[in-house]
């Protein structure tokens, strides 16, 4: 016969933690919040998340959030906001 069957395996999502290594897409802080997009994810710190959250919640397929979970540094708390790192290549 031509039917043609393919062998598919099902498996789990694998759910993505978070760590002290990840970091915001936006400065330098931790990140607090994985927004999974159609094309992608993005990690925000706590305050970028906030900044852009009505936006972010309207587009996302999925949003993780992991800021009751990973230690923060007491500095991260008191900072309000954060600069992107400079180019150190950058001779300007």
């Amino acid at each position: 016969r031509g039917d043609r069957f393919v062998n598919t395996v099902m498996t789990k999502p694998v759910e993505r933690v978070l760590t002290n290594q990840d970091r915001c897409d936006r400065c330098i802080a931790q990140a607090m919040y994985m927004v999974t997009l159609n094309n992608g994810e993005l990690y925000f710190c706590g305050h970028h998340f906030r900044e852009h959250e009505e936006s972010l919640v309207d587009i996302a397929i999925d949003i993780y959030d992991s800021s009751d979970v990973i230690p923060v540094e007491k500095e991260e708390l008191l900072q309000e906001d954060y600069e992107p790192l400079e180019d150190p290549l950058d001779t300007d």
